[in-house]
Formats: C-alpha cells, structure tokens, sequence
C-alpha cells in the first residue's frame, strides 16, 4: 500500500502544468492589457505587455470594402492591414468594392487648319467633278448659285445650318473626324463649317452672300489679311478712348469731392443732422474710383436707391450709404 502511494504522489508531480510556460504567461502579463483591432497583446522579454499587429486572421469570408478602395476578407484583414500600413482604414460599405469607372482622356474638339482646308478641298473636288459630269456646259460658278438658291431662307446669305445642309449633299467632304462617336462628328462638323464661312466672310457678320460662298469654294480664291497698320490704328483708337475716360472720371470725383467737402461745411454750421465727413470721402473714393478702374462709365451708384442725387444735395450720399 505504501509503495502504490508513493508511486502515484510521483505520478502527479511528474504530469504537473509548468506554470511559466509562454503562453501561460503572456496571459497573465496581457490580462489588464488592452490592445485595439488588429492587433494583439504579447509580453516581452522583460515580461512586460506590449502590443503588436495581428500575425495572422481567421479565414472566415465576410468581405468589406475599406474607405482605401481595397476589398478585404473580413474585418480582421481589414484593421490588420491598417495596423501594418499604419494608416486610418475604415469600413465604407459590406462587400467588395465596386470599381470605379476609368476616366478616358478628355481633349478639347478643335477644327483645326488642316481639317479646314481638308474639308474645303473635298467639296471644292466635289463641285468641280459634279459640274463636270453635266450634261449642259454649266461652270462650277453656276452650280454653285443654283446650290445657293436651294438653301437660302429667302435673306440672300447663307449661314452656317443652311451652309451644313448644303454639304450633307456629299457624305464625303464632311467625313472629317477621327472619333467613332456620332455627336462629337457633329460638332467637329459645324466648327468647321464655321471656320469655312469665316475664311471668305468679307462683312464678318458669319453669313456668306453668294458672292462670299462663290469666293470660299472656289480654288483661287485667297482671303485678305489685315495689315499691321490697321490693327495698332484700331488699338490706338481704343487707347484713345481709355484714356478720354479716365480724364472724365478723375475731373468728376474732384467735383463730386468738392461739392461733398462744401456740403459737409454747411451741415457743421447747422448741427441738427449729424453727418460724417469721412463718409463723404469714403464713398465719393471708392465708388468713384472702382468705376475708374474698371474702365466703366461714372455712373452714380444711388441712381437705383431713393432719390435722385446730384451735386447741389449730396445729404442723400450720407442718407443712403
């Protein structure tokens, strides 16, 4: 009996737990320890608690989309991956994300000198062949008047949808694009009807009379170009009128200052109503010269407001500002 007791008290030390085994005591020193999601708590070898990023996740499926664009497997991923990259990843949505659409590149739709002139040739090809294939000796000249009269309204001039309707005629000399879609064809069409009507647009009033569509279709045909004295004349002129305007507007808020500093004189002798000169001065230059420097016309600001001001009663000024 002795010897089974003493047998069995070895047995039991024997298979007795360690109690400073790791995981042991990673629970006892991360007990009181808190560690945020995606992480996890671990002693060091010190045996202090220390928080690091999550190993490892479950394997468990319920996708989210994080507020990065990225898809995870669950939340675990997700706040894993933002302990790792140490950036703010929150949960925008349950499920993958959804891929967001591509932006194509956006170029401006130009009717470039080339398409221009390409066009011009095709319908100057066009004409040409057209009159040639006739029966009657009708020049090109002709053919095109009697074009003319087809699509004018009735105002003798041409503008630029009865100018289109006239090339639609010819599939061909409006086949001028490199974009599949349709509605970009149409407007690189009509900037380039544009650009044609402006190539023989003598009047510059966008419409062609039938001598100006003659002159644009036909091959010889050169439009005038300014000359260098025409255009400094025509930006001296409007420096002339600059100029003509700011001596008006300087002349007038010397009056209007005059006539406010005389007023403001009289109502000192007369106490009864209380007036401020710096109020004169400060309307009188700052409406003033904001009208001077955006070049406008010296228009008195009250002309709205009631009353009708001028320079013999300027207490509406103080009145109404």
């Amino acid at each position: 009996m002795l010897t089974i007791s003493v047998l069995l008290l070895q047995f039991l030390l024997f298979f007795h737990p360690v109690s400073s085994s790791p995981l042991s005591k990673d629970e006892s020193v991360c007990a009181r320890t808190f560690c945020g999601a995606g992480r996890e708590c671990v002693s060091t070898d010190r045996g202090e608690p220390v928080c690091r990023c999550l190993q490892q996740c479950d394997l468990s499926e319920r996708w989210v989309c994080g507020s990065n664009g990225k898809s995870y497997r669950n939340h675990c991923e997700l706040h894993r991956d933002a302990c790792i990259t140490q950036t703010k990843i929150h949960v925008e949505h349950r499920g993958h994300c959804l891929e967001k659409p591509t932006k194509a590149d956006v170029s401006p739709i130009v009717c470039f000198l080339s398409d221009r002139d390409w066009m011009r040739e095709r319908v100057i090809q066009w004409i040409q062949k057209e009159a040639e294939d006739l029966a009657s000796n009708r020049s090109a000249g002709d053919l095109l008047q009697t074009y003319f009269q087809t699509f004018d309204d009735g105002d003798s001039q041409l503008d630029s949808n009865e100018f289109l309707r006239f090339l639609k005629h010819n599939e061909t000399a409006l086949n001028i694009t490199y974009s599949d879609t349709l509605q970009t064809n149409l407007l690189l069409r009509s900037l380039c009807v544009d650009a044609l009507i402006e190539l023989s647009d003598e009047n510059a009033d966008w419409k062609l009379s039938l001598t100006e569509f003659i002159n644009c279709l036909t091959p010889t045909y050169h439009p005038p170009e300014r000359s260098k004295h025409a255009y400094t004349q025509a930006a001296n002129l409007n420096l002339g009128q600059w100029t003509n305007t700011f001596r008006v507007c300087v002349i007038d808020i010397f009056i209007r200052f005059l006539f406010a500093f005389l007023r403001c004189i009289q109502l000192w002798i007369y106490p009864n109503t209380v007036y401020h000169l710096k109020t004169v001065i400060y309307w009188t230059l700052q409406s003033r010269t904001k009208s001077l420097l955006l070049g406008d016309a010296c228009i008195d600001p009250l002309d709205t407001k009631k009353g009708t001001y001028n320079y013999t009663n300027t207490y509406l000024v103080a009145k109404y500002v």
